[in-house]
């Protein structure tokens, strides 16, 4: 496919990603991630913070991760916070792909004020990535020191 009918197809399914059906959005959000354009990361980001339903956010993260651009970072973050669990445990996976040390403070704290065990054991997980690929931080005993300081922090 020649550049110019790629750009028209990816700013068609960016288009779509704001239509009213919940799978038209979903399936459309993974066609865009099929392409991996880093285009399509902003549109992304917007639907994966914006959109009404927990299934089209969760497909963003997921393909966030898939694509693994640090510009994602900021808004996999934010996304820590969605309501919903399912969103959370997307945005910690992609998280973990990208391995950005941005990443690492707010996986700690939602480690420390997560009640969902899953999100938390995906959280503890993540982290584990994100040390193992960081050059800067090596030693896989700071794992272990992060999680005894958060759950001293949380028991004591």
């Amino acid at each position: 496919m020649d550049l110019e009918k790629r750009n028209k197809l990816i700013n068609k399914l960016i288009e779509l990603l704001k239509d009213k059906d919940r799978d038209t959005r979903e399936a459309f959000a993974w066609a865009l991630g099929e392409l991996e354009e880093e285009k399509a990361i902003e549109p992304l980001c917007k639907v994966l913070l914006e959109d009404e339903d927990p299934i089209v956010r969760k497909r963003a993260a997921e393909i966030l991760g898939e694509i693994r651009s640090p510009r994602a970072v900021k808004a996999l973050i934010v996304a820590l916070k969605d309501e919903n669990p399912s969103v959370r445990k997307a945005a910690i996976e992609a998280l973990a792909k990208i391995k950005d040390k941005r990443a690492i403070k707010p996986l700690s704290l939602l480690i420390k004020g997560e009640k969902n065990e899953e999100v938390k054991y995906k959280a503890e997980w993540a982290l584990s990535r994100i040390y193992e690929y960081n050059p800067q931080n090596p030693l896989k005993a700071l794992i272990e020191k992060l999680k005894s300081i958060i759950y001293s922090e949380k028991n004591g």
